[in-house]
């Protein structure tokens, strides 16, 4: 026989047959210990005040990065038409926010959490056509508390069109703990920026802007961000630019999360040993969550918001 216990330390006793058993238990996960990311670094093609009118933008990321840092790549586009998409993902695995196309400018966002290894230099590109237009891209790097986390998308991404000097944009309600908030402007002129408000936003390690003198078309960014141990609703952001323009906004947050358990899911059970004696196999339910489609008869219906799977073949018919 097998006896599996869970978090609780309640054995439950499986009896032996002829055929293939997958088994579900389920648990109440743990209250969450509640801590901050820290903004690492950033990086932009063009720098601050240079010229990048290619079809293609490439980033040479900031040194010394680890695995399971947060990377976003902000792209902005001179343009009324065009589709930004990354070209060369440096060897990771990128997240392609949905693209918001404002009324003179293109805006993406790509993320995703770094692997420890740039195969090299990650490229979004602009597509063919359009002309001499500026394309930028700006990335932001943040370090998590513990680097074999995930990240995930909270809220957003929120956008936004207004026109004016004084640039607001809307605060959102997170609701998980350990959330990285990223506020982003995008001009379509080399204005600069300063005059940043807000509770609990900041700039630090940001340049004020990164501006892309493409000509006689031009344009400009900047941002700013907002880290949190728990979830809250936070402020309204506003920044001060040098001249009125009609600016597209972004808002977007990412929470730090404990990846689920390898047998989360019915399909990557955990093999148990069927024996005459008992065989003690570790497991948890720590960041697992509910099975989906939920699983109901024949009694395996749960109040358990969290559950994991196993299964073992059994030796004997009897």
């Amino acid at each position: 026989m097998v006896i599996i216990t869970n978090l609780m330390k309640k054995p439950i006793l499986v009896g032996k047959s002829a055929v293939v058993f997958t088994l579900l238990l389920t648990g109440f996960l743990l209250p969450l210990i509640s801590y901050s990311q820290t903004f690492f670094g950033v990086a932009s093609s063009p720098a601050d005040n240079g010229s990048n009118t290619a079809t293609t933008a490439t980033i040479t990321p900031p040194a010394s990065m680890q695995a399971g840092d947060l990377v976003i790549i902000y792209g902005e586009y001179r343009n009324t038409g065009g589709t930004l998409t990354i070209s060369d993902d440096g060897g990771q695995s990128w997240t392609t926010e949905t693209q918001y196309n404002g009324s003179n400018q293109r805006i993406r966002i790509f993320w995703c959490r770094f692997n420890g290894t740039w195969s090299s230099s990650p490229q979004i590109s602009r597509g063919t056509g359009g002309g001499t237009r500026p394309l930028s891209a700006i990335m932001y790097v943040f370090r998590p508390t513990i680097s074999t986390n995930s990240w995930v998308v909270n809220v957003g991404p929120n956008n936004a069109n207004p026109t004016g000097t004084s640039i607001s944009v809307t605060g959102v309600t997170t609701t998980l703990p350990k959330t990285v908030t990223m506020a982003y402007w995008g001009s379509p002129a080399t204005t600069t920026w300063g005059s940043l408000s807000g509770t609990n936003w900041v700039k630090t390690g940001l340049n004020a802007q990164y501006r892309n003198t493409g000509g006689t078309i031009n344009q400009s960014h900047t941002s700013a961000y907002n880290i949190q141990s728990s979830a809250a609703t936070l402020a309204n952001v506003s920044q001060i630019q040098s001249s009125s323009q009609q600016t597209a906004t972004s808002i977007i947050s990412w929470a730090e999360i404990v990846p689920p358990p390898s047998n989360n899911d019915c399909s990557g059970a955990t093999t148990l040993t069927s024996g005459t004696t008992c065989s003690n196999t570790g497991g948890t339910v720590y960041a697992a969550n509910n099975s989906s489609p939920t699983i109901s008869s024949p009694n395996c219906a749960s109040t358990a918001t969290y559950d994991v799977w196993y299964r073992f073949v059994a030796q004997t018919t009897n």
